[in-house]
């Protein structure tokens, strides 16, 4: 089966926006196949400027996502995408337009468009602070603000596990979730897609 969302192309159409980019520093334009990237802690001290231009840099990024990733029933890419680190917490901030959200029956399926953004976005912001995370926003609300029945799921299934792991009746099985590292590839295969199995 053939996904498009893979993350080898994310990381492709990342290394093009970074291409494009001449007003960005050396380090944070050279392309992962040529130049290794100059790696930050969370720490690393940027300046205003500095930030504008990290923000502008996540933003175009994020744009070149969008203007790629397939699209579930009921999504539109109207209104484009921003994305901003908060020096502060570290946090990588995503802020779609509300015309992002899916129909209701297939909001569990944006995990895969939206690990293709957190992907690129934390190794884009590596270059010149470590994230501590990503996080989504439609419209300045969150997805279960939207969707309070996988809030409730969501939470029930935290309660079960929580309770599970104070009375120690687990079944002693852990449930590993695909998708879950961060790696860098910049191999594509020859007939130009992903393949995910």
């Amino acid at each position: 089966m053939e996904s498009p969302n893979c993350f080898i192309r994310t990381c492709l159409v990342s290394m093009a926006v970074m291409a494009g980019a001449s007003t960005l520093s050396p380090a944070a334009t050279a392309a992962p196949s040529t130049e290794a990237p100059i790696l930050r802690d969370s720490k690393t001290p940027l300046t205003p400027a500095q930030h504008r231009q990290l923000n502008a840099h996540l933003t175009q990024v994020a744009q070149a996502i969008l203007a790629h990733v397939e699209l579930l029933p009921g999504q539109s890419r109207q209104g484009g995408v921003i994305a901003e680190m908060d020096l502060g917490t570290n946090m990588i901030t995503v802020y779609f337009q509300r015309s992002f959200l899916p129909s209701e029956r297939d909001a569990l399926l944006l995990e895969d468009q939206l690990d293709a953004f957190r992907h690129a976005l934390t190794w884009e912001a590596w270059r010149s602070r470590a994230s501590s995370g990503v996080r989504y926003l439609w419209a300045g609300r969150p997805l279960y603000d939207y969707f309070p029945g996988i809030r409730a799921e969501d939470e029930r299934a935290r309660e079960i596990s929580e309770q599970a792991s104070r009375s120690g009746s687990g079944s002693g099985v852990a449930l590993v979730a695909a998708g879950r590292g961060f790696y860098f590839s910049n191999v594509l295969p020859a007939n130009g897609h992903c393949n995910a199995r």
